[in-house]
């Protein structure tokens, strides 16, 4: 049974870096289309989630995986409110979604700018007009090669104008379930450890 939530709150699973340990960092993973509802197992089905489940990864960070309810879609405003009250627990944070979650991700950075240390967008599907600043934005997209996102060249370009740094990758021969592969990628690897984020 679930506590009824304030509307800007998410139900939360959390992969702890160590069961009473209070790290320096975070990952916020946002889940795509298929992990929405009310059965918070949901979320650890695909990606980052199931990797730290099913032990093929582990990290030096706390992972934060926020639930959808169904039909619902990723809130800039509530994924600002979320990244805010972990600002005051972490001194350093990433920001990664999937598909339907990498939408939230560019639709947050489009409409509020830079909410985390890095911003990951991992096979996103649309593309937003940027009306933000994105004076302090890092921010990095992978796409497969054969699951283009169309905006892609766009949407970087309106990043750097407005004052970000941002970069692409191309998974050669991966369509568009790159939500785990996409995570050893080396430019992905790169942008967490610039934030003292590292796998194992």
């Amino acid at each position: 049974m679930y506590a009824v939530l304030p509307p800007e709150d998410f139900r939360l699973l959390i992969f702890p870096q160590k069961p009473g340990a209070k790290p320096a960092r975070c990952i916020v993973w946002l889940h795509g289309i298929g992990e929405r509802g009310d059965d918070l197992s949901l979320v650890s089905r695909y990606g980052l989630p199931a990797a730290l489940k099913e032990g093929r990864l582990t990290v030096n960070a706390d992972v934060i995986c926020p639930q959808l309810e169904a039909g619902r879609a990723w809130s800039a405003e509530r994924l600002a409110h979320l990244m805010a009250g972990l600002g005051k627990q972490y001194e350093a944070s990433a920001l990664l979604g999937y598909s339907l979650g990498a939408d939230g991700v560019c639709q947050l950075l489009a409409q509020l700018g830079s909410q985390a240390g890095i911003h990951i967008a991992i096979a996103p599907g649309a593309s937003v007009p940027i009306v933000a600043s994105q004076a302090a934005t890092r921010f990095l997209v992978i796409s497969g090669e054969d699951d283009p996102w169309l905006d892609a060249e766009a949407f970087l370009q309106a990043v750097r104008a407005s004052g970000g740094e941002a970069d692409s990758a191309v998974m050669q021969g991966e369509g568009h379930f790159i939500s785990e592969s996409a995570l050893t990628h080396p430019k992905l690897v790169t942008a967490l450890a610039s934030v003292g984020i590292a796998w194992r």
